[in-house]
C-alpha cells in the first residue's frame, strides 16, 4: 500500500479544512439571503394586507361598501404579478372571500405557516402538489379602535350581514378568536426560487473558485517552502562539497569534453606545483602524459586507473596514482571527466626501502653465517702464509707469492669484518655532534688523495648549524666512504663539493662529484650489498653507509646523471630542547 508523503498529507488536510470553512460560509450566506428574501416578501405581503384593510375601511365607512366591493378589492389587489391569490379565511378554515371567486366557501387547501412573529404567520406552504407559495397571514382588522353601536347601525344591515363580516373587527383587542378571520396573501416564489438558485450557483461557483484558488495557494506555499528547503539543502550540500573538495588531500582536476582543464583544487596545485590560473583552459597533456585518458574522453572507457610519471616545473620527477572517470549530466550527456590523483613518490620510495630492508635482513643473516664459517679457516691460512713468508729468503719469487697470500688474506678478512659490521646491530655512542667539524676532520684525511688526482675540493659550510645526536666515529666512516667513492668516480680529476645547511628539523649534507655518474636503472640497487659497477669493488661500502644513516634515524638519497656527476644527500635530525638524546647515551640500532 502506497503511503502519502508528509507534504501531500498536509496539503490534503489544509484543502479539507479550507473546503469545510468555505462550505460553512456558503451555507451561512445562503441562509442569510433566504432570511432577507423572506423578510422582503413578508414586508411586501404586510404592505398589501394593510392596503386592503385601508381600502376596505374607507369603503365601508365612507361609501357603505358591501361584500361585492370587498371581493372586487381582493381581485384587483391580486392582479399584481408577484401575487398568486388573496383570501379571507374564518376560524373554521372556510374561505369567506378570495381573489378567485370560485374558491369562496371552500376549505383552505393548505395550512397556515407555523412561523408566527408579532401575530403574523409567514413561510413557504405547498398548496397543491406542484404549487408552492410564500404565505403571509394575520388577523384581518379593517376597522381600527372602538366603534359605537350607533355607527354600526348607520352602516346598514346589508354590510353587517356579509359572511366575512365579524363583530370582532370592531375591536382590535377582542379576544373572541372563534369569530376572527385571517387574511392570507400568497406570493409567487418563482423569482425567489430563481434568485435562490442563482445565489446557490454563484455561491457554489465562488466557493469552487475560492477552493481552487485556496488549494492552489496552499500547494504553491508548500512548493515555495519545499523549494526554499531544497535550495537551502542544495546550498548546504554545495558548501559541504566545496569544502570537501577544497580540503581533500588528493588532487582533483575536471576536464571538459575537449580535454581542457576546467577546475583545480588546492591539493592539485600543491602536488603539481602550478597555480590554478596556469592550468585552467590548457590541455591536460601539458600536465601529464596519459594516453588512456583519450579513451575516456572519446567514450571508449568509463574510467581508468594508472600510475604515471610527471615532470614538475622545478624538474622533479613524481609518480602519480591517477583515476579518471567520465562525467555525465542528468540527461546522460557526456560533460567531460573527473581526475583524482595522489603523489605516490614518497610511498614508492618507502615501499622500495621496505623491500630493500627485507633483502638486507636476509643478506645480513646469510653473510653473518658465512663470515663466521670463513673467518676460522682464513685465520689458519693467514697464519701458514705468514709462517712461509718468514721462511722464504727475501727477494725471491716465493717471497712475493707468500706476501701476496698474506695481503689477500688480510683483504678477505676486512671484507668479512665489514660483513659482520653490516649484519649485526650498531652500538651508537650518541653525543651532540658538530657536523661541520666532523666533515672537516674527514676531508683532511682525503686531502692528499684529492690533490694527487687533481680533484678540487669546494666547501659550502653553513655556520652555526644546530647540533646533531650522533656517533662521530660512525659519521666519519659514512663521510669517508662517500668521499672515497667520489674520488674513485673522478680518476682524471674534477670537482668535489661539500655543503651543509639547515632544512626545517634536519641538518642536510650534500656531497656532489663531477664524475661519470650512475645509470638510472642502477640507483635503486646502489645501497644493496655486493652490488658494484666498479672493478674490484665489494659493494659493501654504500650498504654500510646506508646502515649507519638508518641507525641514526636519518635519510639518504642519491641524484645522479651519467656524464654529469652524482650527489649524495644526507639528512640527520637536529637536537631538540628536552630531547632524551641531547645529553648523550648509547643507542642500539635495529638489526639489518
Amino acid at each position: 500500500m502506497q503511503r502519502f508523503s508528509p507534504p501531500i498529507v498536509l496539503i490534503f488536510s489544509a484543502v479539507l479544512i479550507l473546503a469545510a470553512l468555505l462550505s460553512v460560509m456558503t451555507y451561512r450566506n445562503l441562509r442569510w439571503e433566504q432570511n432577507q428574501m423572506q423578510m422582503a416578501l413578508t414586508r411586501e405581503g404586510l404592505t398589501l394586507i394593510r392596503t386592503i384593510e385601508a381600502g376596505a375601511r374607507t369603503g365601508m365607512m365612507g361609501m357603505m361598501w358591501g361584500g361585492d366591493q370587498t371581493q372586487t378589492l381582493l381581485e384587483e389587489a391580486a392582479k399584481q404579478p408577484e401575487v398568486a391569490f388573496i383570501a379571507l379565511i374564518d376560524a373554521s378554515g372556510q374561505i369567506t372571500a378570495h381573489s378567485d371567486p370560485r374558491q369562496i366557501a371552500r376549505s383552505f387547501a393548505g395550512n397556515l405557516p407555523e412561523d408566527q412573529r408579532e401575530g403574523v404567520y409567514r413561510g413557504i406552504v405547498q398548496v397543491a402538489e406542484d404549487e408552492t407559495f410564500f404565505l403571509v397571514a394575520r388577523a384581518f382588522h379593517p376597522v381600527q379602535g372602538h366603534v359605537s353601536m350607533g355607527m354600526m347601525e348607520s352602516m346598514g344591515a346589508r354590510w353587517m350581514s356579509e359572511p366575512w363580516m365579524s363583530k370582532s373587527w370592531m375591536r382590535r383587542d377582542s379576544g373572541n378568536s372563534a369569530q376572527s378571520q385571517n387574511i392570507v396573501v400568497a406570493l409567487k416564489t418563482e423569482a425567489y426560487d430563481q434568485a435562490r438558485t442563482m445565489d446557490m450557483r454563484n455561491a457554489v461557483l465562488v466557493g469552487g473558485v475560492l477552493l481552487l484558488v485556496g488549494s492552489a495557494g496552499i500547494y504553491l506555499a508548500f512548493l515555495l517552502q519545499r523549494n526554499r528547503l531544497m535550495q537551502r539543502t542544495v546550498g548546504r550540500l554545495t558548501d559541504d562539497t566545496s569544502r570537501l573538495i577544497q580540503g581533500m588531500p588528493s588532487g582533483l582536476i575536471s576536464l571538459d569534453r575537449e580535454g581542457r582543464v576546467v577546475t583545480v583544487n588546492p591539493a592539485a596545485e600543491k602536488i603539481l606545483g602550478r597555480a590554478q590560473a596556469e592550468m585552467q583552459g590548457n590541455d591536460y597533456s601539458e600536465l601529464w602524459q596519459c594516453p588512456l585518458l583519450d579513451r575516456v574522453l572519446t567514450g571508449e572507457q568509463i574510467s581508468v586507473e594508472q600510475e604515471i610519471e610527471c615532470t614538475l616545473n622545478d624538474g622533479r620527477q613524481v609518480i602519480l596514482g591517477l583515476t579518471a572517470t567520465a562525467l555525465y549530466d542528468e540527461t546522460g550527456e557526456d560533460r567531460g571527466i573527473i581526475c583524482l590523483f595522489r603523489d605516490l613518490t614518497e610511498t614508492k620510495r618507502l615501499q622500495a626501502q621496505l623491500q630493500r630492508a627485507d633483502r638486507l635482513a636476509i643478506i645480513g643473516q646469510f653473510a653473518a653465517a658465512i663470515a663466521h664459517e670463513i673467518r676460522n679457516p682464513l685465520n689458519t691460512l693467514k697464519g701458514f702464509a705468514q709462517y712461509l713468508h718468514g721462511k722464504v729468503p727475501p727477494e725471491t719469487e716465493q717471497r712475493r707469492y707468500t706476501q701476496l697470500m698474506v695481503q689477500e688474506s688480510e683483504r678477505l678478512n676486512r671484507i668479512i669484518s665489514e660483513l659482520l659490521d653490516f649484519s649485526r646491530p650498531l652500538q651508537l655512542e650518541l653525543v651532540e655532534v658538530d657536523i661541520n667539524q666532523v666533515l672537516s676532520e674527514t676531508l683532511f684525511l682525503i686531502q692528499r688523495d684529492a690533490e694527487a688526482q687533481q680533484v678540487q675540493l669546494k666547501q659550502f659550510m653553513t655556520s652555526e648549524l644546530p647540533p646533531v645526536p650522533a656517533d662521530p666515529e660512525k659519521l666519519k666512516q659514512v663521510f669517508l666512504n662517500l668521499l672515497i667513492n667520489a674520488l674513485q668516480a673522478m680518476p682524471d680529476g674534477g670537482t668535489l663539493q661539500i655543503a651543509t645547511h639547515t632544512l626545517a628539523e634536519w641538518v642536510e649534507i650534500r656531497i656532489a662529484d663531477s664524475g661519470h655518474g650512475v645509470a638510472a636503472e642502477d640507483i635503486p640497487r646502489l645501497f644493496d650489498p655486493f652490488f658494484s659497477r666498479r672493478k674490484g669493488g665489494t659493494g659493501l661500502g654504500l650498504a654500510v653507509v646506508h646502515h649507519i644513516i638508518e641507525a641514526h634515524e636519518g635519510k639518504l638519497e642519491v641524484e645522479s646523471v651519467q656524464g654529469v656527476g652524482t650527489t649524495f644527500i644526507l639528512r640527520l635530525p637536529c637536537v631538540h630542547q628536552g630531547s632524551a638524546t641531547a645529553a648523550g647515551g648509547v643507542h642500539e640500532s635495529p638489526k639489518a
